[in-house]
């Protein structure tokens, strides 16, 4: 249950939410299995009070001592997280280890000309700045490769993860892995039940969400729109989402057409997807990613980075666009604000992404708690 706890960066994450699908549908396996979480985080008081009624055994544990401890039990065959990459060296004592590799995101990209912008203070900022200048990139992409092969290389681990490209990535730089113990299941994904009436939709601003974290990319995005406004080709406002303590309004020339904000809750953030005249998704690394497909959900069109796993999810439903490129991206904005039939085009085939991701959800959540659990026969 740990992966369902809150991180550093932020109260409600992608690993979090795909843990919290897996539990739940483990939960028809309630009598075989064993959760821990730690003491020292809160955990989500829907969870506590389901494993409370499904009589699941639900422990707390404050180190790795902990749960190493825990798996000399002989009743625990198999330890599964939704995010195993703190387990590296964690003593397994021949337990068979399966974890969702949502992705080598620090491998892939381990660093950004703008990170800096997104620390709190001057003197974090200026060290993330010059740490850039003088640590390469390949080195730090090596740092995080090593630290990763730890993981992937472990005995009786098993991966599973969430799209192709994740598993490719894996095998092309850690060409000793065996693709056999690599399966890829598209993530599970809540689907909003309620009906919004179109007749009540602004549509009056572009949406940018996560932006306190600087893998998301959103200063990009942010001063893309800004110049946009200073050269007098948008109308529409923009609303910033998951700012946290990053202060951004102060990179932007025309703060009157910004509105930025903390993390929302669920509600509240369907709200403004609903709303939203577009949205944009300008990630530099994806393993995944949940965003676009509730944008597409809304019939909000949206505008994507064209890397990693992104295509894989959004198909033929976005306006894709290479995310370290300002001006590439105020290009894709310009386009779908002017071309009608493009936008509506982009519209349609969101829904039908929608429709299709719904067809097979339930078959996929099966498919990742029939792995998990070794039920071959069923799963295969």
């Amino acid at each position: 249950m740990t992966s369902t706890q809150s991180s550093s960066e932020s109260p409600v994450h992608g690993g979090g939410e795909y843990a919290k699908f897996v539990f739940y549908a483990a939960l028809k396996f309630s009598k075989r299995l064993v959760c821990f979480y730690d003491a020292k985080r809160e955990l989500d008081k829907s969870i506590f009070h389901k494993c409370t009624s499904a009589n699941v055994e639900l422990i707390a544990i404050e180190s790795h001592k902990d749960i190493s401890e825990l798996l000399e039990r002989d009743d625990i065959q198999t330890l599964y997280s939704a995010l195993p990459y703190e387990y590296d060296s964690l003593e397994l004592h021949g337990k068979r280890f399966v974890g969702t590799v949502h992705g080598i995101r620090s491998v892939e990209c381990p660093t950004d000309k703008f990170e800096y912008i997104y620390k709190l203070s001057k003197k974090s900022q200026l060290r993330s700045f010059v740490g850039n200048l003088v640590k390469s990139r390949s080195s730090r992409k090596e740092n995080a490769k090593k630290s990763f092969a730890k993981l992937l290389y472990k005995s009786n681990f098993e991966i599973i993860t969430d799209s192709i490209h994740s598993k490719y990535s894996m095998l092309a730089h850690y060409p000793e892995l065996n693709s056999e113990n690599i399966v890829v299941f598209r993530c599970p994904y809540n689907f909003d039940k309620t009906s919004i009436k179109e007749s009540l939709k602004s549509r009056d601003y572009f949406l940018l969400v996560s932006a306190n974290r600087w893998i998301k990319n959103n200063y990009r995005s942010i001063i893309a729109l800004d110049q946009l406004f200073s050269e007098q080709k948008l109308e529409q406002n923009v609303v910033v989402l998951g700012c946290g303590e990053v202060d951004f309004s102060k990179h932007v020339v025309n703060r009157d057409k910004f509105i930025f904000e903390g993390y929302v809750e669920e509600t509240k953030l369907n709200d403004y997807f609903s709303n939203a005249y577009a949205f944009i998704y300008s990630t530099l690394n994806e393993g995944y990613g949940y965003p676009p497909i509730k944008a597409m959900e809304y019939g909000t069109p949206v505008l994507a980075s064209s890397n990693t796993s992104v295509h894989e999810v959004c198909k033929d439903a976005a306006i894709y666009f290479n995310p370290l490129s300002i001006s590439e991206l105020k290009t894709r904005i310009l386009t779908l604000v002017n071309e009608q039939s493009l936008r509506e085009k982009i519209i349609e085939n969101g829904f039908q992404v929608v429709e299709d991701l719904k067809g097979s959800n339930q078959m996929q959540l099966d498919d990742i708690v029939h792995y998990i659990f070794e039920i071959r026969d069923e799963y295969a």
